[in-house]
């Protein structure tokens, strides 16, 4: 009994939280940037994030911050520098298109991927299989207390995707039909990245970079739903809930004892999503 109410039913809210945030967070890139195949980790916040958890196991940081260690306190840090990087950047060198502001953080994520890699190639054999399984991401960081934290900062940040469900229905059409409707694209854009980015940082800093949800929900939310952000946004919060918690479960069950990372699930998962679009496309 004692497993169940303080492992199996936090896991499972948890797993259902993360999902819904994720999938919410990739719902936002698609749409401000027009494009089915943007992920919260489009603009490297993800990669950041990771990095500043390999840069805390690497240098051994022992500082904390209440129920927050230093791999995820330096996570988090590192998603928001990388946020406040890419926007001084973009404003400095007067980048305003959506094409750009993608390739800026396509470039942030290659930074942030190859520093990860020097990490872990200087590093002992113990700490680099450490920062391997934390970079496949995993549901294993569980407590009451972080579901607590992790639904708090979720429900403000979906609060406000909702609210700007208009803005994101004219953006999912393109900027310049957005512009043509009155909508100020830049601020617009910039306010729903740095929400959606939070929202990834926080996830990604408890629980690692758990791939692919907010890349395939949002798209098969809108083979079932359609594309209008005011009923699309919770379906993809429930669907994408839902699958987490399912690929959670097929982690821990399938080569019982031993458990599998949650990312490598949710990889196989959308893998085969893609396989079945890219046939049922050419058929």
């Amino acid at each position: 009994m004692y497993v169940f109410l303080h492992y199996r039913i936090p896991r499972v809210l948890l797993g259902f939280v993360v999902g819904a945030v994720l999938s919410s967070a990739g719902l936002i890139f698609q749409s401000i940037f027009s494009n089915p195949l943007a992920t919260p980790y489009t603009l490297g916040i993800a990669s950041a994030a990771s990095l500043g958890a390999v840069v805390a196991i690497y240098f051994k940081f022992t500082y904390s911050f209440g129920l927050i260690d230093p791999t995820m306190l330096t996570a988090i840090l590192f998603s928001l520098v990388s946020i406040v990087m890419l926007y001084l950047i973009s404003q400095k060198q007067k980048i305003y298109e959506t094409n750009k502001i993608l390739l800026l953080g396509v470039a942030m994520n290659f930074l942030c991927s190859s520093l990860i890699l020097f990490f872990q190639f200087k590093i002992d054999y113990l700490n680099s299989f450490k920062i391997l399984h934390w970079l496949i991401g995993s549901m294993q960081n569980i407590s009451y207390d972080i579901l607590i934290v992790i639904t708090v900062i979720s429900i403000f940040g979906i609060s406000f995707i909702f609210r700007m469900r208009k803005e994101l229905d004219l953006l999912s059409l393109g900027e310049e039909f957005a512009l043509s409707k009155g909508v100020n694209v830049g601020y617009v854009r910039w306010l729903l990245i740095v929400v959606g980015s939070v929202l990834v940082g926080v996830c990604v800093a408890f629980f690692g970079p758990i791939s692919f949800i907010g890349l395939i929900v949002p798209n098969i939310a809108r083979m079932l739903i359609g594309a209008m952000h005011k009923h699309l946004i919770w379906g993809v919060m429930l669907l994408g809930g839902i699958i987490v918690v399912i690929s959670d479960c097929l982690s821990r069950t399938m080569f019982r004892p031993v458990e599998i990372p949650l990312g490598v699930v949710t990889a196989f998962i959308g893998a085969i999503f893609f396989f079945y679009m890219l046939t049922k496309k050419d058929a």
